[in-house]
């Protein structure tokens, strides 16, 4: 066995860092010093005739104290099967507790009845079996069964030549961090080369029928409408194209239903519309893609008049007419917005974070257009009052957040319609008590929008404000105890001085 290092030298028998056991016939290379960063090669020279199975497993440890390697860590949803019951694998990529990006994840699935591993691509990007977009969990279901038995699992992890990144704005499982301030690129490191193989485990198929059809075509979740052409009235649809059995192999066709009403959609689908071939400019619902691949059709549209929103919904069969349930219903509008309006009312102004004790807030909310919703806005203007009244019927008496007292963000440099905003500042020390809130928006003309919602916030009292009260309090009573003292002891000087004014009385 030989281990070839990146920069040319070669680990053997005759190497120091080279031991072998003969009993437990185990062989393992440790390189003590620091390893050279690159690709490393394994050769492995069989003496004998006959076939021989092996087991490699590589650690790495990290050079600073304190710093996390890159870690995969794979495993199965359920350690026994029944099917229709699904199973899936799940594979977390981290780095620490924070989430590995864009890292190409192979499964290596070995199956009862035959020496040929199934090969299963898991994906991040919150569609199939996978919930949350780029958390750092990769996802994928398994289907291709061969008979009754066990199933073992290899996890291949890299960055496959793609730049793969390192989220340090968030948390493993919980979603990255959106683009929010400028600071928003340094949150996200390059893993630069790497690769992790890690094993997932095993589970038991306890039933297996090969004539049997379990599973339908997988759920469309991503469905999106990429344009629409308000002149020649078209509209481009988009989709990641799911499987015969969930996400693997090819669908059979599609059905594409339209409604200018939602909830036909959703309660009563053979109301609806059922697009055709004749339908479509681009597109052919009777050839799917193989799952995995990006869809694209192009819907001709007829008689839409002005103000009409159209509702579409898409879902797909097998060659047994299996059928998935409804995608996401997405909604395409050929409503013809005035030239001269203002910017749309923001309508989602929330509280992202409030520190009390350095009286900061950060507020966020989706970024309107220059023209309702379209385009991009001139500035913003965010007004606060101790009076929610005030922000109502009173706008003139609202402070007006200045540039000074903004940390982070940027209330003259407004995103396009769409994206979310996020502004952090200090507050004055004015609002004692509570502090109410609202942001309105301006294009280039100076067109203002309505005000958006209202939020507020309470500060808490300062617990100085009682120890000053309990000072104040003690001192009061050590005040009249010392008072008291005094008229006590004038009056025992009295009562001395009369008693002794008796006394010389009577002698006399």
């Amino acid at each position: 066995m030989e281990l070839h290092a990146p920069n040319g030298v070669v680990y053997d028998e005759k190497s120091t860092e080279y031991s072998s056991d003969t009993n437990f016939q185990t062989v393992n290379i440790k390189l003590v010093e620091l390893a050279v960063p690159g690709k490393y090669t394994l050769k492995i020279h069989n003496t004998q005739n006959n076939n021989k199975k092996i087991s490699i497993t590589v650690t790495s440890l990290s050079v600073e104290g304190g710093s996390y390697p890159i870690r995969a860590e794979a495993k199965w949803r359920s350690t026994e099967v029944t099917p229709p019951e699904k199973q899936i694998l799940f594979v977390a990529v981290t780095k620490g507790y924070s989430p590995v990006l864009s890292a190409n994840v192979v499964a290596m699935i070995d199956r009862p009845g035959t020496t040929v591993s199934f090969k299963v691509l898991l994906s991040d990007d919150g569609t199939a079996a996978d919930v949350i977009n780029n958390d750092g969990v990769y996802s994928g279901y398994f289907s291709d069964f061969t008979e009754v038995g066990r199933y073992s699992v290899t996890v291949v992890v890299d960055n496959n030549g793609v730049e793969s990144v390192i989220d340090t704005g968030s948390i493993v499982g919980q979603g990255a961090a959106p683009p929010l301030s400028a600071n928003y690129a340094n949150l996200r490191q390059s893993t630069g080369d790497f690769q992790r193989i890690t094993n997932g485990g095993l589970f038991q198929l306890n039933t297996y029928d090969v004539t049997a059809n379990y599973y339908p075509p997988n759920d469309i979740t991503d469905l999106e409408v990429v344009a629409v052409d308000t002149t020649k009235l078209r509209v481009a649809l988009a989709w990641t194209a799911p499987g015969a059995d969930m996400n693997s192999g090819t669908a059979d066709h599609y059905e594409i239903f339209m409604s200018e009403d939602f909830k036909l959609l959703t309660n009563a689908l053979e109301n609806s519309t059922l697009l055709t071939n004749e339908d479509l400019i681009l597109g052919n619902i009777d050839a799917p893609q193989e799952a995995g691949k990006r869809e694209q059709f192009v819907v001709r549209l007829s008689n839409v008049s002005e103000d009409t929103t159209l509702w579409f919904t898409v879902r797909a069969f097998d060659n047994e007419d299996m059928v998935s349930e409804i995608s996401n219903v997405v909604s395409a509008t050929f409503k013809v917005f005035p030239e001269d309006a203002p910017p749309s009312a923001i309508a989602d102004l929330r509280l992202f974070n409030v520190d009390t004790n350095d009286r900061t807030i950060t507020l966020e909310w989706t970024s309107p257009g220059a023209n309702l919703d379209m385009g991009t806005a001139s500035r913003y203007q965010v007004l606060m009052s101790d009076n929610y009244d005030a922000l109502i019927n009173r706008q003139y008496e609202a402070l007006v957040l200045q540039d000074e007292a903004i940390l982070e963000g940027n209330l003259n440099a407004p995103q396009e319609s769409g994206n979310t905003e996020h502004i952090k500042f200090s507050v004055s020390s004015y609002f004692e008590e509570a502090v109410w809130l609202t942001v309105c928006s301006y294009n280039s003309d100076e067109e203002k929008s309505d005000l958006s919602n209202i939020v507020s916030m309470s500060f808490p009292e300062d617990p100085k404000f009682y120890l000053y009260v309990i000072f104040g309090i003690a001192c009061g009573i050590l005040i009249a105890l010392f008072i008291m003292g005094i008229v006590y002891c004038s009056y025992k000087k009295c009562c001395n001085t009369k008693s002794n004014a008796e006394i010389i009385g009577l002698e006399m």
